[in-house]
């Protein structure tokens, strides 16, 4: 039970829920997700040891037949073992060590499995946990918690990163370079000078096109929204960031923004960004960066028009998601 109710917090933390990231901001938020996500696991493999050795001497048996017989006679047991693994994959390859192995898309889409892992081990524990079986109310209660958490899940993370695409209808309007390995963006939308952020703050970006639209890549904001444009400044640092330096012709999506400050003073000049924190940084990427000057050259989408929205929060610590792509 204890395991379970880490595990929904967990997936809350990071859910993108606007009231909490303005109040405590998407840094703390992430920082208290991998925390508590690292007890659950402990007390997720300390539920799956104890259970097993405990019904093995009440049974007298070794550990390995009460094993099988766990995963072939009891409901839900094998479907469980292997939500536990991929949850088990998920905060193993988050571990700092274990992270600086792997490229960012990697990590990524191995994170991606908690929601899977998350989802096969509700099923045992609705069908054969103690505190279910037998008791209507409660397993009631347990389902719709978890149901809740979903439905949160896809509000905030799919929702209303789409509706708000929809809404400013952001488009890649230029790609030119901007120094060595570096890009700028310009993205133009519909009311972004209403949007509360400022050049310095970064967003999570997803981009349609065919290897880059299932990820989404920290890039910071080289210049406040005015005039209904806003522009990203990206260094070349893995395969991602490359790839963008080819975007202009070709279909990119959304993008969401966590939290980040430091923002320019009304009215100075667009010289002004900051990094994505630790967390959502590559390995392979600096603590810090340098916004590069003004561009030289430009290249613009060769057909169609880019389009794209935003959601986001505004404080101190904000969160913001976008959407953008080129389209033919």
């Amino acid at each position: 039970m204890l395991s379970g109710y880490a595990m929904v917090i967990t997936v809350l933390l990071s859910a993108r829920i606007p009231p909490l990231e303005r109040a405590l901001g998407q840094d703390r938020l992430i920082a208290w997700h991998r925390r508590l996500g690292s007890w659950g696991l402990y007390l997720l493999s300390a539920h799956a040891v104890l259970i097993t050795v405990g019904y093995a001497r009440a049974a007298k048996t070794g550990i390995l037949a009460e094993i099988s017989s766990l995963l072939w006679t009891y409901s839900g047991i094998l479907s469980a073992t292997v939500g536990s693994a991929l949850l088990l994959a998920a905060g193993v390859t988050s571990y700092r060590r274990a992270r600086s192995r792997m490229t960012y898309e990697t990590w990524w889409a191995v994170h991606l499995y908690t929601y899977l892992g998350l989802g096969l081990s509700f099923v045992h524990q609705v069908d054969t946990g103690a505190p279910f079986v037998g008791h209507p109310l409660a397993r009631a209660w347990w389902t719709s918690l978890w149901v809740g958490a979903l439905v949160v899940v896809l509000a905030f993370r799919v929702g209303l990163p789409l509706w708000r695409s929809v809404r400013h209808d952001l488009r890649v309007a230029q790609v030119s370079p901007a120094g060595p390995n570096t890009w700028s963006i310009k993205l133009s939308g519909r009311h972004l000078e209403r949007l509360p952020t400022a050049g310095g703050q970064f967003m999570m970006w997803r981009f349609l096109r065919r290897e880059l639209w299932w990820q989404a890549h920290p890039y910071s904001l080289s210049a406040a929204p005015r005039a209904g444009h806003l522009r990203i400044t990206v260094a070349e640092l893995g395969d991602h960031s490359t790839a963008l330096s080819r975007l202009a012709p070709v279909p990119g999506w959304r993008s969401r923004a966590p939290t980040g400050s430091s923002p320019l003073t009304p009215g100075s000049p667009e010289t002004s960004c900051s990094s994505a924190p630790a967390w959502a940084r590559p390995p392979s990427a600096p603590s810090s960066t340098t916004c590069p000057g003004t561009p030289t050259s430009s290249s613009c989408c060769e057909a169609g028009t880019p389009k794209a929205s935003l959601t986001w929060t505004s404080s101190s610590a904000w969160s913001a998601n976008a959407t953008a792509c080129c389209t033919r």
